[in-house]
């Protein structure tokens, strides 16, 4: 979902700082985002398409081991594995 707007002038004819529609000027389209303005039903697709994005994505497991040494004592290791696929960017060569 992405933003759309088209933007008219107008003028404020009686005063009460509200938009009435024989106020708007729609002769003419001042600005527009998100569509086209020669083709506006056209939904399909983003105008604004940058490329071909994935989402991102990260595969993680989490190895662990616990032991108690002693009485209310104990100790904890966690190691984690990760693999990140779909990334857009390769890491900068430094």
């Amino acid at each position: 979902m992405q933003y759309r707007y088209a933007a008219f002038y107008g003028r404020d004819l009686n005063g009460d700082k509200i938009a009435q529609m024989n106020e708007i000027d729609m002769s003419y389209l001042a600005g527009w985002s998100g569509f086209d303005p020669a083709n506006p039903g056209k939904v399909d697709e983003s105008i604004n398409k940058v490329g071909d994005y994935t989402v991102p994505k990260t595969h993680e497991l989490i190895f662990g081991v616990d032991r108690e040494l002693f009485k209310n004592f104990g100790v904890r290791r966690r190691s984690p594995w990760r693999k990140f696929v779909d990334f857009t960017w390769n890491r900068r060569l430094v």
